[in-house]
């Protein structure tokens, strides 16, 4: 049976009502869930050893929060940057950890931790990436923001040597390669733990090209942390030891890099000497070469 003009506005008026129905009932149900169900709180550990245990099968990093039912400025942490939906969602890419500061002193002390509210981000085995100590609303919650978004977030690479050195604390080549992972990402004072080390055992005194690697490696990290006087000790132990090194081109551009920083033009002349009589065509050599005369340029 047809219908009129009449009847199918009516129609069409209680199918647009019934849609939009529809809609505010969809819409007033999403609303509700995301009421009730907001961003998932972290999910805090409280053994550190358990957790440790956790992001060296996972290879995450481990961020641990230490705090005390006495620490007020914790309790408003907990309400002011632990409950953001950045936050909880940067600690999925973590091995969470809450650490009781009056009672847990092993870990504490592991850390040197001194007064609460004191935030870390550790690697899977413990070692100390970064830190914020203290609460200050704005700076703090910047911090760690930041900080849980920067630092690195697989450290699988590494479980292998590391499990090697559960029953060989002394396998150089392992503690190398632990050293050398650090060191691309950057956490050059843990590298630099790691090639001091290797630099102790036994094994690497018979195993040159790595001793020589291990030697300026931790010269070159000690350069970047403007540690001088480390880095010359390093540099000058490879080429007095490996004169005739495959690495001693860059031990000669860091000697001449130190000996500019510090404005000593003769030593750094007297190193260039030498590396341009050993490496007359190098890259290494040409660019030593600009840098010295730059350097002496604008000293004068």
């Amino acid at each position: 049976m047809p219908f009129n003009a009449s009847q199918n506005k009516n129609i069409i008026g209680m199918l647009i009502k019934s849609i939009v129905t529809s809609l505010f009932v969809l819409l007033f149900g999403v609303s509700t869930f995301l009421q009730a169900n907001p961003t998932a709180a972290i999910q805090w550990q409280t053994n550190f050893k358990t957790a440790l245990k956790s992001a060296q099968k996972s290879g995450k990093p481990v961020l641990i929060k230490f705090n005390a039912e006495w620490c007020l400025n914790c309790d408003t942490m907990e309400k002011t940057l632990w409950s953001k939906p950045e936050i909880s969602r940067l600690s999925e890419e973590f091995v969470t950890v809450s650490v009781d500061y009056a009672r847990d002193r092993e870990t504490v002390a592991h850390f040197g931790v001194s007064s609460i509210p004191h935030v870390i981000v550790a690697d899977s085995w413990g070692n100390m990436l970064d830190f914020h100590h203290g609460y200050d609303k704005r700076a703090t919650e910047t911090a760690i923001h930041q900080m849980m978004k920067n630092v690195w977030k697989d450290f699988s690479e590494i479980q292998a040597p590391n499990l090697k050195l559960e029953t060989d604390k002394d396998n150089a080549a392992a503690l190398v390669k632990i050293a050398e992972f650090y060191r691309k990402i950057n956490a050059l004072f843990l590298s630099n733990k790691y090639f001091k080390q290797a630099l102790k055992t036994k094994q690497i005194k018979t195993d040159t090209a790595l001793r020589e690697k291990a030697l300026v490696a931790a010269g070159d990290n000690y350069l970047k942390l403007r540690d001088y006087d480390e880095a010359e000790r390093f540099f000058n132990d490879s080429l007095s030891e490996f004169p005739n090194g495959v690495q001693n081109e860059t031990a000669f551009f860091g000697l001449i890099t130190i000996n500019i920083r510090r404005q000593r033009f003769t030593e750094a002349e007297t190193v260039f000497d030498r590396m341009k009589s050993k490496y007359p065509d190098s890259q290494f050599t040409q660019q030593a070469a600009e840098n010295l005369q730059e350097a002496k340029t604008q000293s004068n």
